[in-house]
């Protein structure tokens, strides 16, 4: 895996229930949402300026008992940058909009799934969800709030990815990433501010 994707994985990879929990939520969900529940999704997560929070990490690998957990800030740009600052184990900093991804100051020339993970984040983030069928089948969705959605990979990034669920309000609340390998990533966003950048 490339650096980038170690990072979004155990810096930076947004289910605040259990496992179980969200087998239960996710039978719930209605299957096959239409277009327009997809759209009214992303109309309801589009942030109308900043926001700012944090967010705690939690990366359980199949091989280890105990789980790695990593946690600190993040600002969502009106002008759609998304700057993802560790502060807790080791401190890391990662800034992503249309340009690129740049990983402590340094441009990340990887155009694999790390990009293409950092690029989906920061999509579920600022309510884009025009590309979301290109990359991910819409399993299941159900309405809010709160609200839950659950996707299974396509493609290439089936290599890295089984899935994902997220959930949220009025804001994405937060996003489990079930990983090829039988590895998982809760990710968890809170006290989630809008303001000025």
């Amino acid at each position: 895996m490339t650096r980038i994707g170690a990072t979004l994985l155990l810096a930076l990879c947004c289910h605040k229930v259990a496992s179980a929990d969200a087998g239960a939520a996710a039978a719930q969900a209605s299957p096959a949402p239409s277009a327009d529940q997809i759209a009214q999704l992303a109309r309801q997560l589009t942030p109308r300026q900043a926001i700012r929070g944090h967010f705690e990490q939690t990366r359980q690998l199949p091989f280890l008992q105990q789980p790695f957990r990593s946690s600190g800030q993040f600002s969502l740009a009106a002008s759609g940058r998304l700057v993802w600052q560790v502060e807790e184990p080791a401190p890391s900093r990662m800034e992503v909009d249309a340009s690129g991804v740049q990983l402590d100051g340094n441009s990340v020339d990887d155009h694999g799934i790390g990009q293409l993970l950092s690029r989906l984040m920061l999509s579920f983030l600022s309510g884009d969800l025009s590309g979301l069928q290109r990359h991910f089948e819409v399993t299941g969705l159900q309405p809010g709030p709160p609200w839950q959605l659950e996707l299974r990979a396509r493609g290439r990034l089936q290599q890295a990815i089984a899935g994902l669920s997220l959930d949220g309000g009025e804001y994405l609340q937060s996003i489990r990433i079930h990983e090829a390998d039988g590895s998982s990533t809760l990710i968890q966003l809170t006290a989630i501010d809008a303001g000025e950048d």
